[in-house]
């Protein structure tokens, strides 16, 4: 793995400008899909090749460990898709705020998420062809193509709600947009400053007054994309967005001379693909700008995709429209989505000899792999020497040859 390859060259330069917290999650990845984590032996039933999978961490900031999750998650999402349109909307907020969103980030992460919500819901409520409720699902990004900080929230909105009467009801949005983008910017940078006086008349925090002027004085861009066409481009931008981290595996072209050079798109460009060329100790920082404080929420719900009331509403909604579609009948196959999608969708370890198409030995092409026998961290540490697939034989390393702890252990096969 490249990416912990660069970690464990580089962490003693960038490990004292970064806290604690980044400083155990880039461990951790350092680790990923190592001996350090165990893993799982497999060998063929023809001619008994081998095929060693290290585990892998698990940890929502690693390059290479999202793509099962981000699968699960989609299937999940599809079950809560109704036949109505949706809309993309992103919230994002002046650079002028990003010295304070790094320095208190839960706070105002959080300040964002809710400010987001505040005013979708006051354009749900003042909505002439609904006057209720409405819902959205939202995604939590921090970073731009070339590892720069720029937080902003991807929402996926239907074009629906709940009246004051309880019926399900369409919103007709003019020109086929949700609601004016002008006057959602206006509410949500009003709604962000009453979110920060709040936050200091609780805490000891701050806020600089140069800074509240120069944030009313910019124009705060949200977007507002139009409805997706298909049920497939639904589910296709749920999972481009849902379990990413700043940077994948596959962009990092190569590491050399105390360079890490990685490909990015420029969107002022046409969305051109250019490379970029970053020190590593600054690339590992910039990475590490990206981890999110501990066990804070990325992917939020609110309205009636809340789990309170996301029973009811579907319920009101397959009576009213119908579900978009039915789960099972989409097709989320990985390698079909990165493609057509430019994503980076690695699997998860037992994932990759479950998967139908790996059954098959790749030396012989005919016998299936199947698994001979997991290892743990500390046998891994011990170090295997020998493994015989015809007698079953494992014999692992020791300075004067097997011992109490390591000796040969065979497993009938």
């Amino acid at each position: 793995m490249v990416f912990g390859e660069i970690i464990k060259k580089y962490k003693k330069d960038v490990f004292p400008k970064i806290g604690f917290h980044q400083q155990n999650i880039l461990r951790k990845i350092e680790k990923c899909r190592t001996p350090e984590l165990g893993g799982h032996l497999y060998i063929c039933d023809e001619c008994n090749s081998t095929l060693m999978l290290h585990n892998s961490c698990s940890n929502r900031n690693c390059p290479v460990c999202q793509g099962n999750k981000r699968k699960k998650w989609i299937k999940k999402q599809c079950e809560n898709l109704v036949n109505v349109p949706y809309f993309h909307v992103v919230f994002t907020v002046p650079d002028i705020l990003n010295n304070i969103f790094i320095r208190y980030q839960e706070d105002f992460y959080n300040i964002l998420f809710h400010s987001a919500w505040e005013t979708l819901k006051l354009f749900f409520k003042k909505d002439k062809s609904l006057s209720g409720k409405g819902g959205m699902l939202c995604i939590l990004h921090t970073w731009g193509q070339n590892l720069s900080f720029h937080p902003h929230l991807h929402c996926l909105v239907p074009a629906a709600g709940i009246s004051e009467n309880g019926d399900l009801k369409l919103i007709r949005g003019k020109d086929k947009f949700l609601f004016n983008v002008k006057n959602l910017g206006k509410v949500f940078r009003a709604k962000f400053a009453e979110k920060i006086t709040k936050l200091e008349k609780q805490t000891n925090f701050i806020f600089p007054s140069i800074i509240r002027k120069l944030m009313f004085e910019k124009n705060w861009v949200v977007y507002a994309q139009k409805p997706f066409s298909t049920p497939e481009n639904v589910v296709r931008y749920i999972g481009m967005y849902s379990h990413r981290v700043a940077i994948s595996a596959n962009r990092i072209l190569e590491e050399k001379n105390g360079e890490v050079k990685f490909n990015y798109k420029d969107y002022k460009d046409g969305g051109t693909v250019k490379i970029a060329t970053l020190k590593s100790e600054e690339f590992l920082r910039r990475f590490a700008m990206h981890i999110l404080p501990f066990k804070f929420m990325k992917i939020r719900y609110f309205g009636y995709f809340n789990n309170r009331c996301k029973k009811e509403f579907l319920q009101k909604a397959k009576d009213s429209v119908g579900l978009y579609f039915n789960h099972e009948e989409i097709n989320t196959d990985t390698n079909e989505n990165s493609e057509i999608l430019n994503l980076d969708y690695e699997l998860d370890d037992q994932e990759i000899v479950e998967k139908k198409h790996s059954h098959v030995c790749k030396n012989c092409n005919k016998g299936k792999l199947n698994k001979f026998i997991s290892f743990s961290k500390e046998q891994f540490r011990a170090g295997l020497l020998v493994i015989d697939c015809k007698t079953g034989e494992i014999i692992y390393k020791s300075r004067d040859g097997p011992s109490e702890n390591f000796f040969i252990c065979k497993i009938s096969m």
